[in-house]
């Protein structure tokens, strides 16, 4: 049998889940901070990150950065601002997310970013963690202003980075007592020279799900899926108006499943639905619908073209 590569990693089920939930916090972020979704190029010239030929992305930051110029984005007068979240590999597959501004960067700029990744992680239901900064003379006293006007709370101190000049770190303790760096952010304008020559301002911010899953595991209890319709058929003709109903449904919004009759144990045990339509012929011609609602044991039959208002009433 066919198995997955070492230090490869397959994301399904319940992390599967968790990991959608964390991707569309990421997204909400984006659009209320005015950032742009991007998608970096999965192979990059391996100068890019010191190797001698063609590699995977090994982060999401030299790559945009790299696009910022190539795409000409940096003949724009106003910032360019990005958002990702992507596999990367460096020895080990990791799910990336980020957040990049490019242009001209001042201290709101960064204020605003550091912000921005505590409040995400807010979002994420985490509050016991800490913001470590390491800011220089020259941009000290504005993004100080600047926290201290958005209410976040930070402790100063030296932070081995590659960011220059202003560097940030939000730290969590995890069940274990031992410190798990979830965020990494700060001034990376060199990436910028040397990848192009030219000089622009990039302040940016990454981390990855697998940190952000590990500490939340325990804390966060998404709900069941839960599906609204399942519709059953019995022949080739039944089957044919299942799936013209359940488009039907689902183009109404009804989260909706189309299999072939089982019994009803089969659906409680597999499928977590509300409603089930057993769909028959004879029912069909006389434009009705078999509805049995399992929380309750209740049939009904209703009238086709008033199904989705009926629908609509009980949910």
């Amino acid at each position: 049998m066919i198995k997955k590569l070492d230090n490869m990693v397959d994301i399904y089920e319940d992390n599967a889940l968790r990991y959608d939930y964390f991707n569309r916090i990421l997204a909400s972020f984006a659009e209320i901070y005015n950032y742009d979704y991007s998608v970096s190029s999965l192979m990059e010239d391996g100068s890019l990150y010191d190797s001698s030929s063609a590699c995977i992305r090994c982060d999401g930051i030299k790559g945009r950065i790299r696009a910022f110029y190539e795409r000409h984005m940096n003949e724009c007068e106003v910032n360019t601002k990005l958002y990702y979240n992507e596999v990367v590999y460096s020895g080990m597959q990791r799910q990336e997310y980020g957040y990049l501004t490019l242009g001209k960067v001042d201290e709101t700029t960064m204020a605003d970013m550091i912000s921005l990744s505590v409040r995400f992680l807010e979002a994420c239901g985490l509050k016991d963690f800490t913001v470590f900064l390491d800011l220089s003379s020259k941009y000290h006293d504005g993004v100080i202003d600047g926290l201290d006007a958005l209410d976040i709370n930070y402790v100063e101190k030296n932070i081995d980075t590659e960011y220059e000049d202003v560097a940030f770190e939000i730290c969590i303790k995890n069940t274990f007592n031992k410190e798990v760096s979830l965020i990494k952010g700060g001034l990376a304008s060199k990436f910028s020279e040397m990848i192009s020559g030219l000089h622009h301002d990039v302040f940016v911010f990454s981390g990855t799900l697998e940190d952000l899953n590990q500490v939340t595991y325990d804390t966060i209890k998404l709900d069941e899926k839960i599906l609204d319709v399942v519709i059953t058929y019995g022949n080739h003709t039944e089957r044919d108006h299942a799936l013209y109903l359940g488009q039907e449904l689902r183009l109404n919004g009804f989260k909706t499943e189309v299999i072939p009759r089982c019994e009803k144990s089969f659906i409680k045990k597999y499928y977590n639905t509300k409603y089930v339509i057993s769909l028959k012929d004879e029912d069909v011609s006389k434009d009705e619908i078999l509805l049995v609602d399992l929380y309750t044991n209740e049939k009904e039959k209703v009238k086709e073209l008033d199904l989705v208002h009926h629908l609509d009433i009980n949910f």
